[in-house]
């Protein structure tokens, strides 16, 4: 039976891939452009899920307990800056599908895999990127 669909569209980022240890690395290089201090992977987790802009604010606010410093709109702006650069460079470093979901989507391979990022951190290495992930998965 053939399939009426031409498009599917997976949410990758925290969906499919728990991409947790490239955000952590990504804050936490950005945070420390700044000298503040960094956060455990635990605690980056409880700040993901409303977009980049409210992870740095949450990161911030966490700083400021840590360090007592307070941060005007300028210096938050460029810490959310030093996160999109790190982030567009640490993109699927480590992330990994969560677990059966290669197994429940199916394999793409031989199939026209098309990936687009729903942010502003675009990255024309996603796509190998998300490839390897793909790969990685196959040989755990």
């Amino acid at each position: 039976m053939k399939t009426q669909f031409k498009v599917i569209g997976f949410d990758l980022d925290g969906t499919l891939v728990d991409s947790l240890p490239d955000l952590a690395l990504s804050v936490n290089s950005a945070l420390a452009d700044f000298s503040l201090p960094q956060a455990p992977e635990e605690l980056v987790l409880t700040w993901i899920g409303n977009g980049a802009p409210v992870l740095i604010a949450r990161a911030l606010e966490w700083a400021k307990v840590q360090t007592g410093k307070d941060f005007s709109d300028a210096e938050m702006e460029q810490v959310k800056e030093r996160f999109n650069v790190y982030y567009a460079e640490n993109l699927c470093n480590v992330s990994r599908l969560y677990p059966k979901c290669k197994t429940n989507i199916g394999n793409p391979k031989g199939s026209r895999l098309y990936l687009s990022r729903g942010n502003e951190q675009t990255n024309s290495s996603c796509s190998a990127s998300i490839s390897g992930i793909w790969y990685r998965s196959s040989i755990q």
